[in-house]
């Protein structure tokens, strides 16, 4: 497959440079053959799946805790509480209402759009509080100063903003559906800037490599 042969530099320079590379996944990794183009040479036994995001991050944590800070690494936490169904914990239900049925735009493209996207915002708040907790993990172990941090998605939500029936992902090539937010913390960074220009995710790549 064209994955195999032309898999993600990032991760094959990483393995050159003796970078250990692990992967905790709430995902499917095999689909559209994610797991060969970017992690080929990661070994089987540093490939992490778990049911759902809250069991990935304790068990990231924990690993964390229990692993030599010295040596190169490169995590990779593949999250998706925020992917449809979205899911968190009764307790994240911070955005009100909620949908009363999941998925009840599929009948109606012209439904109110509010419930489902505070369901959304529910799963991205959860998100948030699941990213605090890794972030105060890192600094108990003195691993922040000195790790890039890279929190982005692979694609956004449309929530019928154009009014011409779109939902969700998939649908249409619209800036809600292909836009996503980056956020990157550069090791030892003291200051922060907001770039408003587009980019694209493969644009970061070769700003990773230098500093490995």
């Amino acid at each position: 497959s064209l994955a195999a042969q032309y898999p993600a530099p990032l991760t094959e320079i990483a393995n050159e440079l003796g970078y250990s590379t692990r992967v905790f996944t709430s995902g499917d990794l095999e689909r559209f053959s994610l797991r060969k183009m970017f992690f080929s040479r990661v070994r089987e036994d540093n490939f992490s799946y778990f049911k759902d995001d809250e069991a990935l991050v304790e068990k990231y944590i924990q690993s964390l805790r229990q692993r030599d800070a010295g040596n190169p690494a490169i995590d990779v936490l593949y999250l998706t509480s925020s992917h449809s169904p979205y899911r968190y914990p009764d307790s994240e239900t911070v955005f009100r209402p909620i949908p009363s049925v999941e998925g009840a735009y599929a009948l109606n493209k012209q439904i109110d759009p509010t419930p489902f996207k505070n369901d959304y915002l529910n799963s991205l708040h959860y998100l948030d509080s699941l990213i605090s907790s890794i972030f105060s993990a890192l600094r108990e172990t003195s691993r922040f100063e000195n790790t890039w941090i890279v929190i982005t998605g692979d694609h956004g939500e449309e929530f019928n903003e154009s009014g011409l029936g779109h939902w969700g992902h998939g649908s249409n090539f619209s800036q809600w559906q292909t836009g996503t937010p980056m956020i990157m913390n550069r090791a030892r960074q003291r200051k922060g800037e907001v770039v408003q220009n587009k980019t694209l995710h493969k644009d970061q790549a070769p700003k990773l490599i230098q500093d490995l």
